[in-house]
C-alpha cells in the first residue's frame, strides 16, 4: 500500500509546468522541489518521468527502492492547487507472499517527505495516510 500525503499551494503554477505528453495532468515542479528537498536529506532520486496520472521518479534509500509519484489539476481561475503524493516501496513477489519488507509508518523516506511538505511555508492543509502497508 503506497503512503499518500495531500497539500495545498499557489507555489508550482501551470505556466511553470511542461506538457505531460499523455495526459494534461501536473506534477513535474512539484516533483523536482520534492526531489530536491529529499536529495539534501541524503535520499537518491532518480529523473521525473511522466505517467497518465502525472509525475513520478525512483527513490534509493539504504537498499530500498520507491516510486514517488505527484499529480495536480488546476482549476481556472483559482490561485491554489491541491496536490497528491504517492510514495510506494517496490516489492519482491517473495516479499508481498511472506508480508515482508513493508512501508511501514515509521520509514524514513515518508517521514521525510511530510517534513518536507509540512516546513514549507507556503504549504497548507497537509494530511498524511499511512493506512496499510502491504
Amino acid at each position: 500500500m503506497a503512503h499518500t500525503f495531500t497539500f495545498v499551494t499557489s507555489r508550482f503554477r501551470r505556466d511553470d509546468e511542461p506538457l505531460n505528453p499523455i495526459n494534461p495532468i501536473g506534477g513535474q515542479a512539484a516533483l523536482l522541489w520534492l526531489t530536491e528537498q529529499l536529495a539534501i536529506a541524503g535520499f537518491e532520486c532518480g529523473a521525473p518521468d511522466a505517467e497518465d496520472w502525472g509525475w513520478y521518479t525512483h527513490v534509493l534509500s539504504g537498499g530500498r527502492a520507491y516510486l514517488l509519484g505527484v499529480s495536480g489539476e488546476w482549476d481556472d481561475g483559482a490561485a491554489d492547487t491541491e496536490w497528491t503524493v504517492q510514495l510506494e516501496l517496490r516489492r519482491s513477489l517473495w516479499d508481498r507472499v511472506t508480508g515482508a519488507n513493508k512501508l511501514l509508518e515509521g520509514d524514513s523516506v515518508s517521514l521525510s517527505v511530510e517534513r518536507t511538505l509540512r516546513s514549507a511555508s507556503d504549504i497548507r492543509t497537509v494530511s498524511v495516510d499511512r493506512v496499510g502497508g502491504d
